[in-house]
């Protein structure tokens, strides 16, 4: 498993674990159920699937709230996923081939275009919204790689990874989807990825209030270790054109 922060979070959160490790269980736990206060889930999935006047150009994408779903400048951290769950981090020169590679959540196709530049054998992609998954079938036309699972992925993935073969397990699995949580997708991660194979999800839980952000983020990590998971966090200083984008 991979985390990305950027630089700044970092710096306050570096300072927050140390707070978060003196904690009891039962004061983490508070902290991880206080830390949610949007509504997430199956309700709200489905409130943002059936909206039909998402905000989509080269810069962003929102819902019909005004809610940011993706932005433009989340590119180098996308770049940062996608060269991880393909074993590409910190590689320098001409892109390599990786092997099957799944993406839940096309967004703006960002960590797409990213997981592309590295030849993947395999490229799925889960996506869920009408207008979303319009996008992505334009940007995957030519892309002989490429195979969409249109639909929410509780809904279609184990069906799509059975179609690809008996027994068959993806390289590297990125996760990034609205309104959900990625505990959602834990239980089905030994049936899609291989052993020694690379996960990745966007963290961007409670992002203004790093304590939060850390609460969650160590108590997702030990879910992972008992999974039989590695987790680690990496730093990545992200630029962010003004306090209201981000």
């Amino acid at each position: 498993l991979e985390r990305i922060f950027d630089q700044g979070a970092l710096q306050i959160m570096s300072a927050s674990a140390a707070n978060l490790e003196s904690m009891g269980p039962g004061t983490a736990a508070e902290e991880v159920l206080d830390a949610f206060h949007r509504p997430r889930g199956s309700e709200a999935d489905s409130a943002y699937l059936a909206q039909e006047e998402l905000v989509i150009n080269e810069e962003v994408l929102m819902d019909e709230h005004g809610y940011a779903v993706m932005m433009k400048w989340e590119q180098p951290l996308m770049k940062s996923h996608a060269d991880f769950i393909c074993g590409r981090e910190g590689s320098q020169g001409s892109p390599s081939h990786c092997g099957a590679m799944l993406n839940i959540g096309f967004g703006m196709g960002l960590v797409d275009d990213a997981i592309q530049s590295h030849s993947p054998a395999l490229h799925v992609i889960c996506e869920a919204h009408p207008q979303v998954l319009a996008r992505a079938e334009a940007w995957a036309k030519g892309k002989s790689n490429v195979r969409l699972a249109p639909g929410r992925w509780q809904d279609v993935l184990l069906a799509k990874v059975e179609a690809l073969g008996p027994g068959f397990m993806f390289d590297g699995v990125f996760f990034d989807t609205y309104e959900e949580t990625v505990e959602d997708l834990l239980p089905l991660l030994s049936r899609i990825l291989r052993p020694g194979g690379r996960f990745s999800y966007c963290n961007v839980y409670q992002p203004h209030q790093a304590e939060r952000n850390v609460a969650f983020s160590a108590y997702l990590a030990g879910r992972l270790s008992a999974l039989g998971f590695r987790a680690a966090f990496r730093p990545l200083s992200v630029a962010v054109p003004t306090p209201e984008e981000w």
